[in-house]
């Protein structure tokens, strides 16, 4: 699937198997997007929230931050 989309400073998007998002509810997804800055920790949570509830594929994810120039 593709779209086209805006993004922001700061925005956050997640590329993810359905390992995880069969596994993870959309809320927890967003939650630990929006809690964390450093996307490594929030991939680690994600798949151990993914493992924890039963992980019952692979589990992959990949995350992409738009940051600051500055």
């Amino acid at each position: 699937e593709s779209d086209w989309m805006e993004v922001q400073t700061g925005s956050k998007i997640l590329l993810c198997s359905d390992g995880l998002y069969d596994m993870v509810d959309n809320q927890t997804i967003y939650e630990y997007l929006g809690a964390e800055e450093d996307i490594i920790s929030i991939s680690k949570h994600l798949v151990r929230q993914a493992i924890k509830n039963g992980g019952e594929d692979n589990i992959t994810t990949g995350i992409i931050w738009f940051e600051n120039d500055n």
